[in-house]
């Protein structure tokens, strides 16, 4: 199915005790890992029980359940529908998070709205609110608090530079079905670029919409308090392609090891200069 192999599909289909019941299950790789995927899905009088389970095969284990109800109604000749959104759990990078019982409506204008969404494990947390539209005025509010950002950035295929640590701050996100505009403020706690320690920092993102492209900087601060890094660039999705500089100021150069492991081996000190980083991102190195 597109460019993702699908095996061992299993689908049966049935009107018993007077409802359309679905039983599925496949298999799937998503970055060379088998993930094995289960739906139970019942309709019945405009509603619509759905239970999707995913297992993956790895050592490091990704599985969980989401269960929606999905109430339809037909408000002059426009469909809308309230799916809510229960309680169950996830398991990311075998971590128990706990999926809270939320809201999401899609409208009759063809907007969206997000009512609580919210994903924890202990003092971590992730929120989603807002309405999703063309308009610049609506917008969905991300929030998260310590939250461990590789969890998250392990998911996508952005291997070019790793980056750890606790954020906590919120993102905008405005007109997002037509040109999204993005905004976001994080604190960022005990970073770490490629495993190296680089300290506390701040980031701060926005969408340039002319440009098509996320522009960012971030400060980081030792643990004495002072700054001694600061970033500024661009990320241009389109090309999948960043440009960055780093003006740096007796900071761990460890992060270096990853692009000079074919040189040099165990890069240890600090550093005081500026590097600059571009090109797409799986060309990034050296």
């Amino acid at each position: 199915f597109g460019n993702k192999k699908i095996q061992d599909i299993d689908l049966v289909v049935n009107n018993v005790d007077k409802k359309l019941n679905i039983l599925a299950k496949a298999g799937f790789f998503f970055k060379k890992d088998l993930v094995n995927l289960n739906i139970k899905a019942n309709a019945a009088n405009d509603s619509l029980y759905t239970q999707v389970g995913w297992q993956n095969s790895n050592e490091v284990n990704y599985a969980g359940e989401l269960q929606t109800i999905t109430e339809f109604k037909n408000i002059k000749n426009f469909t809308t529908a309230q799916i809510n959104v229960l309680p169950t759990q996830m398991i990311i990078q075998d971590t128990i998070w706990d999926l809270k019982p939320s809201q999401i409506t899609f409208n009759q204008d063809t907007t969206f709205t997000v009512n609580n969404f919210k994903l924890q494990n202990d003092n971590q947390y992730i929120t989603l609110n807002g309405t999703a539209s063309k308009s610049e005025v609506d917008g969905l509010e991300v929030g998260m608090n310590d939250l461990q950002v590789n969890y998250f950035l392990d998911l996508f295929n952005f291997n070019s530079l790793s980056i750890a640590g606790k954020a906590t701050g919120n993102a905008k996100i405005f007109s997002l079905l037509k040109k999204p505009i993005f905004e976001a403020d994080f604190k960022l706690r005990e970073t770490k670029l490629n495993d190296a320690k680089i300290g506390d920092g701040i980031i701060r993102s926005t969408w340039n919409r002319e440009k098509e492209r996320l522009e960012a900087n971030g400060m980081f601060f030792n643990d004495k308090g002072t700054q001694n890094l600061f970033a500024e660039g661009v990320y241009v999705p389109k090309r999948d392609s960043l440009d960055f500089t780093f003006d740096a100021t007796k900071v761990n150069l460890g992060f270096l090891q990853r692009y000079l492991s074919s040189v040099v081996s165990n890069v240890k000190g600090v550093g005081t200069g500026k590097v600059r980083m571009s090109g797409r991102t799986k060309n990034i190195g050296f």
